[in-house]
């Protein structure tokens, strides 16, 4: 044993091994140029002991989804020109916390999909489309920021951007394109989170979205049923 060495928490490790040639015994029955090579890889032994620091506390996480055409109950397919373009919406988070995973979606001509801070310009996640060199879309990268760090921190009523970006098709448009981001946050205080509002209009769209002649019902009804609670002995 050489020796041994503390590794801080979320350190990225990379091992080194460095054998000698000249200092290699000979091997019997082993001949040709590779034989001083063969002698090492046979003789050689390393022994590395890692010693794992205390395992993280748990913390409540939430799914994450941000969407630049999000329209309850109406779809969210978009169109572009021929050659591409992109798609963005602008959005404010209820509660601060860590954007500790994000995954995606794109169609066919996606090229990525991002999230910037509209202060700074900064871009804090970014979701790339894994595609052919027809541009069709087989898959999407994923950034897995908890693993070695804490994720991008995202601020309760800043203005974030999500963009969506498509390239290719240089002669036929894009139809039904769409750009979604999606991922784990972790606030940073779950008590403030808001509750749900089950009366929401948007909510009971996305309920029954091919039913929206019915939300009106619904939502006088779920107002009854709450006066009815209130004024109840």
């Amino acid at each position: 044993m050489l020796g041994s060495h503390s590794i801080a928490a979320g350190a990225a490790i990379a091992l080194m091994t460095i054998s000698s040639l000249s200092a290699s015994p000979p091997v019997t029955g082993c001949e040709g140029p590779d034989a001083p090579l063969k002698a090492v890889v046979d003789s050689a032994k390393h022994d590395v002991v890692i010693t794992l620091g205390p395992v993280p506390r748990p913390t409540i996480v939430l799914p994450f989804k941000a969407d630049v055409n999000i329209h309850p109950g109406a779809g969210d397919a978009f169109d572009l020109p021929p050659g591409g373009g992109s798609q963005s919406a602008v959005f404010t988070m209820a509660v601060s916390g860590r954007l500790i995973a994000v995954g995606g979606h794109l169609h066919d001509f996606g090229k990525e999909v991002r999230l910037e801070d509209v202060a700074t310009g900064k871009v804090l996640a970014r979701v790339n489309a894994l595609r052919t060199p027809s541009g069709e879309v087989t898959g999407v990268s994923h950034g897995l920021y908890g693993i070695l760090g804490r994720g991008p921190h995202l601020i309760a009523g800043r203005r974030y951007r999500l963009v969506a970006v498509y390239q290719g098709s240089p002669k036929d448009s894009i139809i039904g394109a769409m750009g979604l981001m999606g991922g784990i946050f972790a606030p940073d205080d779950y008590a403030q989170w808001s509750k749900l509002d089950r009366t929401n209009p948007d909510y009971l769209i996305d309920l029954s979205p091919k039913g929206q002649r019915g939300v009106l019902s619904l939502l006088a009804a779920a107002r009854l049923a709450g006066r009815a609670a209130a004024t109840a002995p």
